[in-house]
């Protein structure tokens, strides 16, 4: 009966577009079938997705074939569109100034990644070395001066060129920044922290001034957020992600990825890649295995500094410590997994023993099966209780065109309600930075 109808229907339709032409259904039928050929026919000669000087239409369609959930489909299009639209907003266009790209491409110029530090650019860089014939940073540097310092040949590279770049949530970012530059046993306390305490702090001690290895979070904000407002140089670690070299205003990106979503978004990368041919196939590990990687530097700079500080005076089992609860404010060992180490028999602990040690807490904590999601909230919370308010309400504002651009908070209140009490309650049985004060 259903059948019939639609018979029915198409018959009408087809004598509407051929007056005065005999229908039958048989007819329409023939009709249908040499119809199907040619379109098969269309679709076999001509393959879009090979042809190398297409604009590829990433943006509008992503390969469902490959199990990418549809939501996850749609989310870089959303953030694409949030981008454009805060563009105009803050009245920023594609004709502005920035013409400093911070751009890094693969050996055939088919990949563009604009790196912005702290924002997985180290992993970012290591998955491509490992896709594009071991072409290391310099390599991909190299490749990408062709569109530096030039806007116009920048976009007309973009537009063949998959174009990428990665972002953060910028409070999450700052704090990153600090944990992992002044934080973590680092030789740049030499050099970058001993700069920053010279300018920040009010008569430092010379233990300080030549080692800057205590260089406080409330002390590292208010020497960006001054230097912000008068106009000063700041380096790529502690600049705004809108920086020139990477104005979404200015270059058109195919694809906005997060920190908070680093795995999923790079999931969705290799994909298109792989279905434009960009590359070949990828393991299925690719991303997570560098999480390894990341492991590994914090443990080469702590005996690094160790040897530098010899003769400083500071206490070799704080550096330790600092290590140690680094890993648990960013959420890879619990809190509840104390360092086991007393302070005597530090001196007697190597590089290899002490690597064997963490990856034990890690899998311990994996064991216990521990709710450690918190942790980078509680030590997020607990550090920038430290900043007082009026550079609080300052950062909000340096930070504001990257929330709205970016789709992030500008005000979180987990960090600028400092009267609520459920805030206030979480994470005080643990000090995060207590290294810090010894």
């Amino acid at each position: 009966m259903m059948k019939n109808v639609y018979v029915n229907r198409s018959l009408v339709y087809v004598k509407k577009i051929l007056p005065g032409r005999k229908i039958t259904a048989r007819y329409l039928l023939t009709l249908m079938i040499f119809w199907y050929m040619i379109v098969d026919i269309k679709v076999l000669l001509y393959q879009p997705w090979k042809d190398k000087n297409r604009v590829r239409t990433f943006v509008n369609k992503l390969p469902s074939e490959e199990g990418i959930p549809k939501h996850r489909r749609e989310s870089n299009a959303e953030r694409l569109r949030t981008v454009e639209n805060t563009c105009k907003y803050l009245g920023y266009n594609e004709t502005g100034n920035d013409t400093d790209i911070r751009a890094h491409m693969d050996p055939n110029k088919t990949v563009l990644y604009c790196r912005i530090n702290r924002c997985g650019s180290s992993s970012s860089l290591e998955v491509m070395r490992q896709l594009f014939g071991d072409c290391d940073v310099n390599c991909l540097l190299k490749n990408g001066v062709s569109v530096k310092n030039n806007v116009e040949n920048a976009s007309e590279v973009m537009e063949k060129a998959f174009s990428f770049v990665f972002v953060r949530e910028p409070y999450g970012r700052y704090l990153s920044t600090y944990s992992n530059t002044f934080y973590l046993p680092k030789k740049d306390w030499l050099s970058r922290g001993t700069q920053l305490i010279q300018q920040v702090r009010e008569n430092p001690s010379e233990l300080s001034l030549k080692y800057g290895h205590d260089l406080t979070f409330a002390e590292f904000i208010k020497y960006i957020v001054d230097r912000y407002e008068k106009g000063q140089f700041l380096d790529e670690f502690f600049r705004p992600i809108r920086h020139k070299s990477c104005n979404p205003c200015t270059y058109k990106f195919d694809y906005i990825g997060k920190v908070e979503t680093f795995e999923s978004d790079w999931d969705i990368i290799l994909n298109e890649w792989r279905s434009n041919e960009i590359i070949s196939d990828y393991p299925s590990d690719i991303v997570k295995k560098f999480r390894l990687v990341t492991f590994n530097g914090p443990l080469n700079h702590l005996f690094v500094t160790i040897g530098l500080l010899k003769t400083s005076g500071i206490p070799v089992h704080s550096l330790f410590v600092r290590t140690w609860t680094y890993f648990q404010m960013i959420g890879v060992i619990s809190k509840h997994v104390p360092i086991p180490y007393l302070k005597e028999e530090i001196g007697k602990i190597n590089l290899a023993d002490f690597k064997k040690t963490l990856l034990n807490a890690i899998e311990l904590t994996e064991a216990e099966r521990r709710d450690i999601s918190t942790q980078k909230i509680e030590a997020m919370r607990q550090i920038y209780l430290t900043v007082p308010m009026d550079y609080m309400e300052k950062l909000s504002k340096m930070v504001r065109e990257d929330c709205l651009l970016y789709g992030y908070d500008e005000r979180p209140a987990f960090l600028f309600d400092r009267s609520n009490n459920r805030y206030n309650e979480s994470g005080r049985d643990f000090d995060y930075f207590k290294a810090l004060q010894v």
